[in-house]
């Protein structure tokens, strides 16, 4: 489970947060044991992230400003070495990194219904660690098994600018029977140097480890989950998006498209310590094609179907079909999902999940929900939980309990998680994000 303190601000287009944590295990092994896992969570002393938008345009177009820092200890190495699976997920000593970043863009529209809003960004990055001579060791182990020169050091700087154009050409049709439909084709061109010291494992991954290409990321500058990772190289991003509404209060929506890298090296492709773009669909210079259709219904009823396929063969790498009813007193969500194995990443086999949720309110303040994720492939509950909240003009409580288990190792994880909410004083508590609640 999560720890945390923090202080939180929000001021229109404004955001300010800064944070500390730590992360916990409970499990029955003792911190003692060789195969304990609590001393491989880490402490994230501070974490900090701080987004400005000016009000005033610039130049005609909007500025905005992004500093994100953190500072990472972890006091046990947490390294897998297993074929084909080599990775280091968390560096044992101490990492710290402070990120500044500043986007401009202004759109412009033809007399022809065309949107070209083109856009600079400029980031910059101080980094330094100081990892141990295990970590260093198991980093230079998974170099020398990928047939790279290792490359960790104690301190770097590195910088990203970026110049891009996006295109959109919205087009309206209104149909006899009242409903409207507007398809959008959209292209977009990003031109960028390389990714900087990714050849060597000098980056330790920490915030972004996780990697998801689908119908929701193509169109994003930066694909990447975190900081500690940035995009490079030039790219290009085309599809189209679509909506639809209807005289009925019914809507439907769909984004189709497919990235290319167009030059310098490919970032997901590149080195990395927990192999976060293999497999991802990014890895080639032709991605895999990603799309996403949706329905939605005035009396809150709304499903999707969204899919990633292989480039080449059309082939389903990842596929996921939702639906969710929200209403009073009951609130019902229903997902499956196919993922595709992805060995490098830590996955063998092919994952099939089920998951089902639910949410009903007892009485005017109190509340009762339940998840659980059950994986086809390997005939095991992966994750299960259930809650309560109370709520009320004053303050919310919440309280969560829940299980995972590890597909390889079947090893059960248990979470205990609360929150305390004041309406004008804040909130405090550890995590409950272990279990997918219905509002």
């Amino acid at each position: 489970h999560q720890s945390s303190v923090y202080l939180t601000g929000l001021n229109g287009r404004n955001y300010f947060d800064v944070r500390a944590m730590h992360f916990d295990v409970q499990e029955d092994t003792p911190d003692d044991n060789a195969s304990a896992r609590s001393g491989q969570q880490p402490w994230v002393l501070p974490s900090l992230d701080y987004a400005y938008i000016p009000d005033a345009s610039v130049a005609g177009g909007q500025l905005s400003l992004n500093v994100n820092a953190r500072v990472i200890r972890r006091d046990e190495l947490d390294d897998t070495f297993s074929t084909p699976i080599q990775r280091v997920p968390g560096i044992e000593g101490e990492s710290g990194r402070l990120t500044a970043e500043a986007e401009w863009k202004r759109s412009f529209v033809t007399d022809g219904g065309l949107v070209l809003t083109p856009l600079l960004a400029l980031q910059g990055d101080v980094d330094y660690l100081n990892a141990s001579s295990a970590s260093l060791n198991a980093v230079n182990q998974m170099a020398a098994n990928l047939s790279e020169q290792a490359d960790m050091r104690s301190s770097f700087a590195r910088y990203m600018a970026t110049a891009g154009l996006e295109m959109r050409w919205p087009v309206l049709f209104s149909m006899a029977s009242g409903s409207s439909h507007v398809i959008e084709p959209m292209a977009q061109v990003f031109m960028r140097p390389n990714e900087q010291y990714v050849g060597g494992l000098a980056v330790p991954n920490e915030d972004a480890q996780s990697m998801v290409f689908d119908a929701t990321t193509l169109f994003e500058r930066d694909k990447f989950s975190g900081y500690d990772r940035v995009e490079g190289g030039s790219r290009a991003n085309v599809g189209f998006r679509y909506s639809g509404s209807y005289n009925n209060g019914w809507g439907t929506n769909a984004i189709f498209g497919q990235s290319y890298q167009i030059g310098g090296e490919n970032s997901f492709a590149a080195p990395d310590l927990v192999n976060v773009g293999a497999n991802s669909g990014l890895d080639t210079a032709k991605s895999d094609y990603v799309g996403l259709f949706g329905i939605n219904s005035p009396n809150g009823f709304a499903a999707s179907v969204s899919g990633r396929f292989d480039e080449q063969s059309f082939e389903v790498r990842r596929a996921e079909v939702k639906a969710a009813y929200s209403g009073l007193p009951v609130s019902l969500s229903a997902k499956y999902a196919f993922i595709q194995a992805q060995p490098l990443y830590g996955f063998t086999t092919d994952r099939h999940e089920v998951t089902l949720g639910a949410s009903t309110h007892l009485a005017e303040n109190w509340r009762v929900f339940g998840t659980g994720t059950y994986d086809l492939q390997q005939s095991l509950l992966v994750k299960d939980g259930v809650g309560f909240a109370y709520n009320d003009s004053c303050f919310t409580y919440l309280m969560t309990y829940s299980q995972s288990r590890d597909l390889n190792t079947r090893e059960v994880s248990q979470t205990i998680g609360f929150n305390l909410s004041f309406r004008t004083l804040g909130e405090f508590g550890s995590s409950t994000s272990a279990i997918d609640t219905i509002q």
